[in-house]
């Protein structure tokens, strides 16, 4: 990220600084499309880079690449290494909830190419909070420098063409090209993660940047009021993309986020040519702010890294920003100050840092090398898929017998990481109330048979494995009762790789067609017990608003058998803004999975059953 240190673009600094705000407010669930501050960050980019590439074409005649990148190694590498140290130390503590990076994460991040690297792996970066690595937020830093690699051979080539002029016109010429890609992408099946971290996808940003760099002698020339109002019709425009733009949208990819890039672009531009005492700098050269964007590229380096240790989970939004916030500035303003800062006035020894690097390296791959993923272990993986034990179908008890110590009703219970997190209490609970409990649950497991529609990236073999083994269970088990609970209600619903809004027909029908399947599969809907999921809240909120509704709607049309209704006992006051306390006890911790004491209130329920039946 470039300095802004002319007095003219002091300005700068602060729209760094609310960026890099607005993410960290994203990352912490407080902003529902703070992601849209990494934008802001590229056209920054992209503003100043190419006034720095103008500045020594026009002086000299000439661009020195060698020495232009070696600026560019000394401004970034240094906090990158220092920050991928940190978090190979911490892995091999191993905290609780850390997920364990990838040795292929970690190449992505010494080489730049963790955008197109994340395109090969299963975990979409909107399933970041699932399974969280304190890797996923680089691929926007991977962008940035491959744009720093390509965009200055790109200028010198237009400068020798046609000077100034010439680079306009390359300028523009990308620009059109690359926001075409990304609406005809959109447009003709890409997926969202694609569009998301692709550089060609989300070069428009840098290059309505690089426009704004090119034509800002222009821009001075146009009136106060005219540029006061370019910048306020701007800055409306980005910070209302902050509170609605859905990530997850094509709609979004289609010409919304264009004009986002654009926005965004000219409230850099319009910042750089109004005086620090100008009222249209109010708000972005005050010291404090100044201070976050002189920091933001440490901020944005380790907030997330911060954010998984804090909790992704634990407190409220607001708490957690401020914690998150308080403790990412703290950390990169020492790194900037002590370590990033010396670097970049006084330079480092090649030798210094080629050993930092062989260091980084080699404590990075000592923590990621063969380590288990901490999601699922292999004896959890054998005990959800061994078969179940064989009960000769003449043993069966009829739910309205009573049990006694030989003879015990058998329970089937079938769901995601919410049963998944209940599995001991389950079968404890059971056998207290003279039940035989088995459990066929994962975390992120669908009704589906499809590897790719399960909502876990580390359990997705088994989902897959427990899903094709429903048959064989029941088959083996003969239960006398089969209790079904999936509680994520995602918005989108995945089927068959395509999602789906699951209040969409497109979506109630995928949804009605995976249940249907799945009680062919178990034997039909005799003896089954639907739970219907209560509202997702917390950190899953936004991922999930007024899908529960849907979900219901849809278990709730199926024919011949019982509900349970949890939605209804979790969330007695306002199904869609679920408040997860009944007499006191917040049942779940972090509005999806149920606390200890959650735990203990809903498995007897779970179990016996507070139903209605169909």
């Amino acid at each position: 990220m470039i300095e802004s240190t002319s007095p003219r673009l002091a300005g700068l600094d602060g729209l760094r600084g609310w960026a890099v705000i607005a993410v960290v407010a994203f990352h912490t669930g407080l902003l529902r499309a703070g992601w849209v501050g990494v934008d802001v960050f590229m056209a920054l980019s992209g503003f100043l880079i190419t006034g720095v590439i103008v500045r020594e074409l026009d002086t000299d005649g000439r661009l020195r690449l060698g020495a232009f990148w070696r600026r560019r190694a000394r401004r970034l590498v240094p906090a990158l290494l220092l920050t991928l140290a940190l978090i190979a130390i911490v892995t091999a503590v191993e905290p609780r909830g850390w997920t364990i990076p990838t040795p292929r994460e970690m190449l992505g991040a010494l080489t730049y190419t963790s955008n197109w690297l994340r395109l090969g792996i299963e975990r979409t970066y909107w399933q970041m909070f699932d399974a969280p690595s304190a890797l996923d937020h680089l691929w926007s830093l991977a962008i940035e420098e491959q744009f720093y690699v390509v965009w200055p051979l790109a200028m010198v080539a237009a400068w020798r063409w046609r000077g100034k002029r010439g680079a306009i016109t390359v300028a523009a010429a990308a620009f059109v090209v690359t926001a075409v890609t990304q609406v005809v992408s959109a447009r003709t099946g890409s997926s969202i993660e694609r569009l998301y971290v692709g550089t060609d996808t989300r070069a428009p940003a840098f290059l309505a940047g690089a426009l704004m760099s090119l034509t800002r002698t222009r821009l001075i020339e146009w009136r106060t009021t005219v540029r006061g109002v370019a910048a306020l019709v701007g800055t409306g425009v980005v910070v209302f993309a902050c509170f609605a733009l859905d990530g997850q949208s094509r709609a979004t990819y289609s010409g919304l986020l264009l004009a986002v890039s654009v926005a965004g672009a000219i409230v850099v531009a319009m910042a750089s040519t109004f005086d620090t005492s100008h009222r249209a700098m109010w708000g972005i050269v005050n010291r404090p702010i100044r201070l976050v964007g002189r920091w933001s590229y440490g901020i944005y380096l380790v907030h997330w890294p911060v954010i998984l240790l804090v909790g992704v989970d634990r407190f409220v939004p607001a708490v957690r920003f401020v914690v998150a916030m308080a403790l990412s500035v703290a950390v990169a303003a020492l790194s900037y100050e002590y370590f990033e800062k010396p670097i970049l006035d006084r330079g480092i020894k090649r030798k210094a840092f080629a050993i930092v690097g062989v260091l980084v390296v080699a404590v990075g791959a000592f923590a990621v090398s063969e380590r288990p993923v901490p999601e699922v272990t292999d004896d959890e993986f054998a005990a959800l898929t061994t078969p179940l034990p064989s009960v000769d179908p003449g043993d069966s008890v009829p739910t309205s017998s009573p049990t006694s110590e030989t003879e015990r009703e058998r329970v089937l219970v079938i769901g995601d990481s919410v049963i998944y997190g209940m599995n001991d209490e389950l079968v404890t609970v059971g056998a207290s109330m003279g039940l035989e409990v088995a459990v066929r649950a994962a975390p992120g497991c669908t009704t589906s048979t499809l590897r790719d529609d399960q909502n876990n990236a580390f359990a997705l073999d088994l989902c897959v494995a427990i899903r094709a083994g429903l048959h064989d269970d029941v088959e083996r088990f003969q239960p006398d009762r089969i209790v079904i609970f999936y509680g994520g209600t995602w918005d989108p619903f995945v089927w068959n790789g395509e999602r789906l809004a699951p209040c969409s027909s497109a979506g109630q029908e995928r949804m009605r067609e995976g249940l249907d399947a799945l009680l062919v599969d178990i034997g039909g809907p005799t003896h089954v017990r639907i739970v219907i999921p209560p509202q997702m809240a917390g950190a899953y909120g936004p991922q999930a608003v007024g899908a529960a509704d849907c979900y219901a709607r849809m278990y709730l049309a199926t024919p011949d058998v019982t509900f349970i209704r949890l939605d209804e006992f979790v969330c007695p006051v306002d199904v869609d803004r679920c408040a997860d306390e009944v007499g006191g006890v917040r049942l779940r911790h972090d509005g999806l999975h149920f606390s200890p004491e959650g735990i203990e209130i809903v498995t007897p329920m779970i179990l016996s059953g507070v139903e209605e039946s169909q």
